[in-house]
């Protein structure tokens, strides 16, 4: 008998595992294999040999309230008109109810300047429970796409702006206090997201998650010029102008002036979309320029999905304190 339930134990994880899309390192899994070794192993990981590799993981995230997810319901409200016409939203997580005005953090998703969603299940997750739990708004940013004919990456972050004065222009409606507002952003949505920060004064935390901090340090990797990826950008940054890039490069933009908010910047030795490399030279950056409350937060092994991987709930619940601390 312990040896038939042995088997179907086997037979099972040997299914669960074909069709799991990773592992507890955010590794892809397909048939039961590590997809792009080789280019792990050319950032001095050896993938196949970490304890677990071809085990499938499940994200699991306690640092997010139950209650919250369900009972949190966004207002979705247009900000703006785009570039084509097309108009761009917010999602509103609005605050408990109270007397006080709430702080107020701002979203925005990653997806190469090219795809994603404002509106997407995981993009909510947080700012649910942080609205719900804690009485802190949120507000998810809907951006232009460097797909649109004409876009430049200074249009998007201008989106990002407007969407962050469309908000604090109309506090007394929202019921925030434009005073205390925070950043957070993945991946792309990392760059967007330290623009906004080092924009606004009064910024006072930045979550920055796998963050293109440095275009130029985050494409030569990504998207070299002249790949078949690097064509969607040609326009967007201007035929791959280098000054170009950095004038709107986080990392370039940094000032003693304007970056005296708390940071935590995190990111995955085994990122092989943007490399790690990347958040600790932007967290140099800062210290250099005087920034006090910075921390650089590196998950061994973990590569640029770290949500998906075993240490997602660390990012989330580090991400949540900050905010409840620092607005």
């Amino acid at each position: 008998m312990k040896k038939l339930l042995l088997v179907v134990s086997l037979l099972l994880l040997g299914i669960y595992t074909l069709y799991a899309e990773n592992n507890k390192y955010g590794m892809k899994l397909k048939d039961g294999k590590i997809e792009g070794v080789a280019r792990y192993k050319a950032i001095g990981i050896d993938a196949q040999s970490l304890p677990d590799a071809l085990l499938p993981y499940k994200e699991k995230f306690p640092c997010l309230d139950k209650a919250s997810l369900t009972s949190v319901v966004p207002e979705d409200i247009v900000y703006k008109r785009g570039r084509d016409g097309s108009e761009l939203h917010i999602l509103f997580f609005r605050a408990q109810t109270d007397n006080k005005k709430a702080p107020v953090v701002f979203q925005i998703h990653g997806g190469s300047w090219v795809h994603g969603s404002y509106s997407a299940k995981g993009t909510q997750r947080v700012l649910k429970t942080l609205a719900g739990k804690y009485g802190i708004a949120g507000v998810s940013i809907q951006y232009t796409f460097a797909s649109v004919e004409g876009t430049l990456m200074e249009d998007t972050i201008q989106d990002c702006y407007d969407a962050v004065e469309f908000v604090t222009k109309n506090a007394t409606k929202f019921g925030i206090d434009p005073k205390r507002i925070g950043f957070m952003g993945q991946s792309a949505g990392g760059h967007l997201a330290g623009m906004c920060a080092l924009h606004f004064p009064s910024t006072k935390a930045f979550a920055g998650h796998y963050g293109a901090y440095d275009l130029v340090e985050t494409l030569t990797n990504y998207a070299p010029k002249g790949s078949k990826k690097s064509e969607r950008y040609v326009v967007y940054l201007k035929d791959w102008n280098t000054d170009y890039m950095k004038e709107v490069s986080p990392k370039y933009n940094v000032t003693r002036k304007n970056c005296k908010f708390a940071s935590r910047i995190y990111a995955g030795t085994a990122d092989i979309t943007v490399p790690c490399s990347v958040g600790v030279h932007f967290v140099e950056t800062l210290k250099k320029a005087g920034a006090k409350d910075v921390e650089m937060i590196l998950y061994e092994n973990v590569t640029h999905s770290i949500s998906s991987s075993h240490k997602g709930n660390h990012m989330w619940s580090t991400t949540i304190d900050l905010f409840r601390e620092k607005l």
